[in-house]
């Protein structure tokens, strides 16, 4: 990689051109938008969510299908705990027949 491509890399494009034709000192800085270093930049607004009365295989499934390792369980409206792979797990033998609701940890 040559020093153009290197600075390129870190500066971007605009940034590189315009520190290579300044004739005088330049700093450059990268500004990140206000709202990176609040939960809610980070958090999924519409999460996929199951309910406790629903069967383990629908939890399964949900979970294989958007790869996830853990849903929140959501009752009445309200968060009434998570499902994880690992609940999912220990209940391998009796999958069919057990809800959502009675492997899950509550909050």
């Amino acid at each position: 990689m040559g020093a153009a491509a290197f600075s390129r890399f870190f500066l971007g494009s605009i940034a590189e051109i315009v520190m290579r034709e300044v004739t005088c000192p330049v700093m450059t800085t990268k500004i990140y938008p206000v709202d990176r270093f609040r939960v809610a930049h980070w958090m999924t607004s519409h999460p996929i969510t199951i309910m406790p009365g629903e069967k383990l295989p629908k939890a399964v499934e949900l979970m294989q299908q958007h790869r996830f390792k853990s849903l929140p369980v959501v009752g009445d409206g309200k968060l009434v705990g998570i499902i994880t792979d690992r609940d999912i797990r220990t209940s391998m033998n009796r999958v069919e027949a057990l809800e959502v609701g009675n492997v899950i940890q509550r909050f």
